[in-house]
């Protein structure tokens, strides 16, 4: 059986690469993209800027790195005493 996608798109695929769900939004501006992917678990978010004409993988790609990078980052701050929980949004929260 096969899965049913309104559109072909490979951000499953990216996401699944990473053994994750991300959730991925691409705001066209003029001749840039902003790309946020946002993890589904742990609700932590990040975004880039890239030019416009990039393909959607290699946008979507760079968000995806850039988010692992923010994860590893949060649950190296989580393990250590006294670190912040990855879910807490905000340097001040």
């Amino acid at each position: 059986m096969t899965r049913f996608k309104p559109y072909d798109d490979e951000s499953d695929a990216i996401a699944a690469q990473y053994g994750r769900e991300v959730l991925f939004e691409v705001i066209l501006m003029g001749n840039t993209a902003k790309v946020t992917a946002i993890d589904a678990d742990t609700g932590l978010e990040v975004s880039i800027i890239a030019p416009a004409n990039a393909t959607s993988y290699t946008l979507k790609m760079n968000a995806m790195r850039k988010l692992e990078a923010a994860l590893a980052k949060a649950e190296a701050e989580a393990a250590e005493p006294g670190g912040r929980h990855p879910r807490r949004p905000g340097r001040y929260a």
